[in-house]
């Protein structure tokens, strides 16, 4: 599959600037495929060639419980899960082009997809569910508990999907663990903390994979206001600092929720001045630093742009002023995952021109325009293009992650 001539590919990295040394070394994209839209293989192969054209490094797809796992065909036997097959397509694919295909899942908080499912529910930290106060964010049981089993099972589960992307470097996730401390860790929670409770069991994920040879990334949000925290992370992992939102005036947005709910998503209390709040503590460390800004597509039908652009603008110029190794623009899925892949098409080029010149992008360059080209559409038609929502025809439609057939 080619999605424009290599001379055309040339042109458009010169316009976009996507030239010299980059800013950050890892440029990555991520898309959920768990919640709910599973792309097929030509949709994938399409992705990879957008994102080689536009300089990235790499692809992340989110797993919770769409690849299928050996053993565990309860959890994924009706999400039409992607294969180990199909992944070891797309690893090859990716490679013939320069762009790395990086295992990602999670195995602490989003476990919900398991968790529903009786045989895995005991390992749960809130089997019968979570408190009342929790349940307009997690309905039933989603964290694991912090045990050394689920650690195994978390362990396991991530060696066998790196070694299907046959890489160095994965996403263990992490992040959300909302339940922790309400249910079977109250107590250990009680005694020493919920923040070293946390570490100890994301420890005891992190350290084997680490032995393994392997770099290990992990969400960054129970990272944000605890200097101590930052100082604990081993030697071999990375911390990705995520935030999606622009910055704002004090009092808007999400600076605007009350000081509990903030307190216990573990938001600064600066947090809307943007990632110089979030990842403040992070990049004063000597820690191996990602910032991860999004497309704000999710939760949507057509997305906030504008939005999206001031946040992919902020990662980029604090994460490259203050040394972040990585940018990752995160694609996700929250509630259904309705928004089509074309909503984020604009977020895909700004971000790409953003991580290659650590800066904000320029008023002057011309993202609709670029948008065109990658879709070989008439001038001023390519974001409404339709090859972007199947690029053939509807025979690549996949059933969806919950049993609902959706486009790809």
């Amino acid at each position: 599959m080619t999605l424009i001539t290599e001379g055309a590919a040339h042109r458009l990295a010169d316009d976009l600037g996507l030239f010299g040394e980059p800013a950050f070394e890892h440029r990555s994209f991520m898309l959920d495929i768990s919640r709910d839209r599973v792309p097929t293989q030509e949709t994938l192969k399409w992705l990879i060639d957008l994102l080689a054209t536009l300089r990235y490094t790499e692809l992340q797809l989110y797993v919770e419980h769409t690849f299928s796992f050996r053993g565990h065909r309860t959890v994924w036997g009706s999400a039409s899960p992607i294969t180990h097959s199909e992944v070891a397509e797309l690893v090859s694919y990716g490679r013939e082009r320069g762009l790395e295909l990086v295992a990602n899942l999670n195995t602490f908080g989003h476990m919900e997809r398991w968790l529903a499912h009786p045989s895995y529910r005991e390992r749960a930290e809130c089997p019968e569910g979570p408190p009342q106060h929790l349940r307009s964010i997690v309905p039933g049981p989603a964290c694991l508990a912090p045990t050394d089993e689920n650690a195994r099972f978390a362990v396991e589960l991530s060696r066998e999907l790196v070694t299907a992307t046959r890489g160095q470097r994965l996403m263990i996730g992490g992040d959300e663990p909302f339940e922790l401390g309400f249910g079977r860790a109250s107590a250990e929670v009680g005694r020493v903390g919920r923040d070293a409770v946390y570490r100890t069991h994301l420890g005891r994920i992190l350290r084997p994979l680490i032995d393994d040879g392997f770099e290990v990334l992990f969400w960054g949000d129970q990272f944000r206001t605890d200097a101590a925290s930052i100082e604990w992370i081993p030697e071999g992992a990375t911390v990705v600092i995520w935030h999606y939102e622009a910055p704002q005036d004090e009092g808007q947005g999400v600076d605007g929720l009350p000081d509990d709910i903030k307190e216990f998503l573990g938001y600064p209390g600066d947090g809307h001045l943007g990632f110089a709040a979030h990842a403040r503590l992070a990049l004063d460390s000597n820690k191996t630093v990602w910032l991860a800004c999004g497309t704000s597509s999710w939760n949507s039908f057509v997305g906030r742009n504008d939005n999206a652009a001031r946040n992919i603008d902020d990662a980029a110029t604090v994460g490259a002023d203050r040394g972040a190794r990585g940018l990752m623009l995160t694609d996700w899925g929250d509630n259904g995952h309705w928004q089509p892949l074309v909503v984020s098409l604009p977020s895909i080029v700004r971000a790409a021109v953003a991580g290659w010149n650590g800066r904000a992008v320029s008023p002057d360059v011309d993202i609709g325009g670029a948008i065109d080209v990658l879709l070989s559409a008439p001038a001023g038609t390519g974001a409404l293009h339709t090859s972007v929502w199947s690029p053939s025809s509807a025979s690549t439609s996949r059933r969806s992650a919950s049993g609902v057939s959706r486009p790809t």
